[in-house]
């Protein structure tokens, strides 16, 4: 009797080990495909480097708000097959991203498109604009 106790014990131990193992691989996973998408986003528009950049400084720039952002999606970026731009020239100097978020204190939703410009070697946020309505 004593020794299925035992036996009921570590199996419990076994099943609680393998669902905790589950749960984290899901989350490694989860947040790899998360980031294999957003650089498919940026890419698709043309930016290969430097996009990692651009979440941090919306993160950056939120967590000080008190917003608790959901998405960020690259939206635009400008095309540079005008004359005034070479032909070496492919990567964006300037992106639009839409933040879509939540404020902390309200539950307000928050839906911006936010400028960049790529600037000394690093993206800078320069506009900030609400969605009318």
């Amino acid at each position: 009797m004593h020794t299925s106790f035992l036996v009921l014990i570590i199996l419990a131990l076994v099943i609680v080990a393998s669902i905790i193992t589950s749960i984290v691989t899901y989350l490694i996973l989860a947040g790899r495909n998360k980031r294999i998408r957003l650089a498919e986003q940026y890419r698709q528009i043309g930016i290969t480097d430097g996009y990692l950049s651009i979440q941090e400084e919306i993160e950056k720039n939120i967590k000080s708000e008190h917003i608790k952002f959901t998405t960020v999606s690259p939206v635009k970026a400008p095309d540079f097959a005008d004359e005034e731009h070479t032909e070496q020239e492919s990567d964006p100097k300037d992106i639009w991203v839409i933040v879509r978020g939540k404020d902390s204190n309200t539950s307000e939703k928050i839906f911006e498109y936010w400028h960049f410009i790529y600037q000394d070697s690093r993206w800078i946020c320069k506009e900030r604009k609400k969605k009318a309505g």
